[in-house]
């Protein structure tokens, strides 16, 4: 997934307890929030205001998500369920 402004992603399952986010932003201003269907607040905010890089945020629950990227540039995610 990716894009370059604000975007929800469409809702995904996680089984497992643990999985994580691998994250790459090329602008200063990105921010990852973990919603739940039909909630108004985000669980999480595993990335919030991080500067231009890569990095990997892991999160510790199960259930069905979607994420509310907010960026001012161009970036790029990827959910990875551990096993």
């Amino acid at each position: 997934m990716g894009g370059e402004k604000r975007e929800d992603t469409e809702p995904f399952r996680i089984k497992n307890k643990m999985w994580r986010i691998r994250w790459e932003s090329k602008q200063d201003m990105f921010t990852i929030a973990i919603m739940k269907p039909r909630e108004e607040y985000p669980i999480a905010t595993p990335v919030m205001l991080a500067p231009g890089g890569k990095d990997v945020s892991y999160v510790y629950k199960s259930g069905t998500f979607y994420l509310t990227v907010t960026a001012t540039g161009e970036w790029s995610i990827k959910i990875e369920e551990q096993k």
